[in-house]
């Protein structure tokens, strides 16, 4: 029980376990180490914040005021074994692929399976990035943003929303992130700056029910462009959606999924690997990342069944292409993948294609 409580709750801390890529490892950002909310200081550090010059300064970006986007990362990498979670998510995937198989099939296919997992489990349940990790800074998100050429032109402003990234602390920091997107909307009303929140893994949540709250008490305000990245606010695996429900509930969050009537337009990226988002129905738009690697699972698996000399190989590749780690930080840093077995290297590139145009364009579609 401990264990998979354990299992559970670190599902939810793997929104900073990001490997560093090249491009970032060692670089400097102009947004230095940022003041973290605590349950103690969260009203102090809101106040303290200084928020950026209204005015628009550059070129603005393909037509209309250069946005002003606000960031919010989701919670802290922890020590983490994925045995747990990985073993039943591969079950889960044997089963879906073999769905519709004659019931002999089935049987062969089970009996095969549970033999297969008997050998292997332990290298089924390795984590691929074991000992490639590392905690990412507060700063993540504004980093990553700072490498678009856009922001070198001035065309859009960034505003991190910090906080301990502690989901104990959702209490204390929400009331906080209320206040602070009244004091952005206020000192950006009147430039026709459009205002958007680029929010990762839980910082979706927490601002999610800020705009909720907010609704109540400036129904004038208006978000122009919500956009979650990661979001378990309806996760699809039961177990990660309990877990949602019960953290909600002991910190006074809401646990009603809908679309805040402040926010214009609701665009949710998830990916059906990373098993704590999901697609929103709320939402406006709902991208998923991940479906061009759907036709390689199927290959993985017939392997593992039918070619004992290559099974071992094979499911550690099924493990890479199934492991959430990878798959929850995709939003902000791709996903990268050297699939053996089948002498392939899987690219999925998330951030340029689709995360950093909601950031930057000012002309919502039609």
């Amino acid at each position: 029980m401990k264990i998979a409580k354990q299992a559970v709750f670190a599902a939810f801390i793997l929104s900073a376990a990001f490997f560093v890529r090249p491009a970032l490892a060692g670089q400097p950002s102009a947004i230095s180490e940022l003041p973290a909310f605590t349950s103690t200081g969260a009203a102090s550090s809101v106040n303290a914040f200084k928020f950026p010059e209204p005015a628009v300064k550059g070129p603005a970006l393909r037509s209309g005021p250069a946005p002003v986007v606000i960031t919010v990362p989701g919670l802290k990498y922890s020590q983490l074994d994925i045995k747990a979670l990985i073993v039943p998510i591969l079950r889960d995937l044997f089963e879906a692929v073999f769905k519709k198989q004659k019931l002999t099939d089935r049987q062969s296919f089970e009996a095969n399976f549970q033999n297969y997992l008997s050998r292997n489990e332990a290298a089924l349940a390795e984590d691929p990035a074991a000992g490639a990790t590392r905690e990412l800074p507060n700063n993540y998100l504004e980093a990553r943003l700072q490498q678009l050429p856009e922001y070198a032109e001035n065309a859009f402003t960034i505003i991190p929303f910090p906080w301990s990234r502690n989901p104990d602390d959702s209490a204390s920091v929400v009331p906080g992130f209320v206040d602070k997107l009244a004091q952005v909307y206020d000192t950006y009303k009147d430039t026709g700056r459009p205002i958007y929140i680029l929010a990762h893994s839980w910082g979706s949540v927490l601002m999610h029910d800020a705009m909720h709250r907010l609704e109540k008490t400036r129904p004038d305000v208006r978000i122009d462009r919500f956009i979650t990245t990661g979001s378990p606010l309806t996760p699809s695996y039961k177990v990660i959606r309990s877990y949602v429900d019960v953290e909600s509930r002991n910190e006074g969050l809401t646990t009603i999924v809908s679309k805040p009537s402040i926010v214009r337009e609701w665009v949710n990226i998830w990916s059906s690997r990373d098993i704590l988002s999901n697609t929103i129905p709320f939402a406006d738009s709902n991208t998923q990342t991940d479906a061009s690697v759907e036709n390689l699972e199927p290959k993985l698996i017939r392997l593992i069944l039918t070619k004992p000399s290559e099974s071992v190989q094979a499911g550690k590749d099924l493990t890479k292409l199934r492991n959430f780690i990878p798959w929850h930080k995709c939003y902000i840093y791709d996903f990268n993948a050297v699939i053996d077995s089948l002498k392939k290297t899987v690219s999925v590139t998330v951030f340029l294609p689709i995360v950093a145009p909601e950031v930057t364009r000012t002309r919502a579609p039609h």
